[in-house]
């Protein structure tokens, strides 16, 4: 095989988990042509990967606000100028939906390979794809993606990928080092602890995370890191609560996000764009779970330990819960005991 394209368009959580399916590509045709359909917001993580010869992006959510502009025409017809230079052995839809469906039938291919009538896919990919390969809507992310490309290359060997360490600036590695350099409690464990995510019933709340920390603290140092204004002003506050054995780090791009990751001894968080990346940089991850499932979105591996709430109206769901976006509580991850998130955390933390 010469030529392969993937289609992954977002989120980060989602761009990374596909990276195991890379490497398996790479590893099957290490001489392939290999490139990547992504949207601007999680290109850099492809631009700095080193098993990638081209990233091709978009920016849908631009283009959608004024289709009809000139600007917007103009970006569009270089995309796909750029696309169609290349007649690909086979594409690769991990994404699933009519958006990467679009791509999939502009792309140049007689091989477009997507996801079967699961229920976690929009049934209009369906249209776009001539070969449909069925996975378990409970099964792990990693694990589907991979079986995506390895039932298409009707493959039944064990693969187990290795992880990937992303290409950083001079300048970002200077800074790396000086953070390091400036680490609190050289003598803890050092974690960072990634509160972020785009939805407030996947997050503990405040209270619970001060009440965690404070009973963890004395093996343990903090980065708290942040992305956002409102990520930020938490990070601060909570680097305030612990100005013995805290840091807060922020304006970070994602390659240098991941470098940070690696002088870790663990990753807290309850967001897949951070676990994913962690994993990928092989630090091991204590997460929390409320709306979505721990075991299709955890992290693959014994190093990777995460917590499931519970739901109180008796909710059931294989992936995500229907009214993550709306529940008014969101008590399955806020009403969890914080005597049970130390005692899972104490656990994990003696294998670190």
């Amino acid at each position: 095989m010469d030529s392969i394209l993937i289609v992954k368009t977002s989120a980060i959580g989602d761009v990374v988990q596909t990276f195991g399916a890379l490497e398996y590509l790479r590893t099957r045709f290490p001489n392939a042509r290999i490139d990547w359909v992504v949207e601007k917001g999680s290109a850099s993580l492809l631009l700095a990967h080193p098993l990638l010869d081209g990233v091709k992006i978009i920016d849908s959510k631009k283009w959608r606000k004024n289709f009809f502009g000139k600007s917007e025409r103009g970006e569009i017809r270089l995309f796909l100028e750029d696309l169609r230079k290349v007649s690909y052995d086979v594409v690769f839809d991990f994404q699933g939906n009519t958006k990467s469906g679009i791509v999939d039938f502009f792309s140049i291919s007689k091989h477009k390979v997507g996801f079967g009538k699961a229920p976690m896919h929009e049934w209009l990919n369906l249209f776009f794809t001539d070969h449909k390969i069925e996975v378990d809507p409970a099964q792990s992310v990693y694990e589907a993606y991979l079986k995506l490309a390895q039932d298409y290359l009707q493959d039944t060997s064990v693969f187990q990928p290795k992880g990937v360490r992303l290409k950083i600036s001079e300048l970002e590695q200077k800074r790396l080092t000086s953070i390091v350099d400036a680490r609190p409690c050289k003598e803890k464990h050092w974690l960072m602890v990634a509160l972020g995510s785009n939805w407030e019933n996947k997050r503990l709340s405040e209270c619970q995370v001060e009440e965690f920390l404070s009973s963890i603290q004395q093996e343990n140092s903090f980065a708290f890191v942040y992305s956002t204004e409102e990520e930020k002003h938490l990070a601060e506050r909570l680097a305030e609560k612990f100005p013995a054995n805290s840091m807060a780090i922020g304006d970070m791009s994602l390659p240098f996000w991941q470098a940070l990751m690696t002088e870790m001894d663990g990753v807290i968080s309850m967001d897949s764009a951070a676990l994913h990346l962690a994993q990928s940089a092989g630090t091991p991850t204590f997460s929390l779970f409320g709306p979505s499932s721990s075991k299709v979105y955890k992290p693959l591996g014994s190093m990777h330990v995460a917590i499931q709430g519970s739901c109180p109206y008796g909710r059931d769901f294989a992936r995500r819960c229907k009214i993550l976006r709306t529940c008014k509580t969101g008590a399955c991850i806020k009403d969890l005991p914080v005597n049970l998130i130390v005692e899972e955390f104490t656990r994990w933390s003696e294998h670190l």
